[in-house]
């Protein structure tokens, strides 16, 4: 994700719980559905992270997902490309 390791420290600083979450279950769906659906690069996601570690508490499918699906609509964008 492009983090210095001093960042990665300050994320599990504010958000500790993040050490508890799944890598297979949670962690690893969340960045794939933020980097291959919305297109952001690791790098971006990084740093997203680093400004709201609590996003990684959010369920993807009943929470992150809908969310952006209904902005992205309003939008008049096509995420199913």
């Amino acid at each position: 994700l492009g983090l210095e390791q001093e960042e990665l420290l300050e994320i599990m600083i504010r958000f500790p719980s993040l050490l508890c979450y799944s890598v297979d279950e949670k962690l690893g769906p969340q960045l794939d559905y933020f980097i291959d659906t919305l297109g952001f690069s690791p790098q971006e996601v990084g740093q997203i992270a680093k400004k709201f570690p609590s996003m990684w508490a959010n369920n993807l499918q009943s929470n992150i997902a809908p969310k952006v699906e209904l902005i992205a609509e309003r939008c008049g964008y096509d995420l199913s490309s």
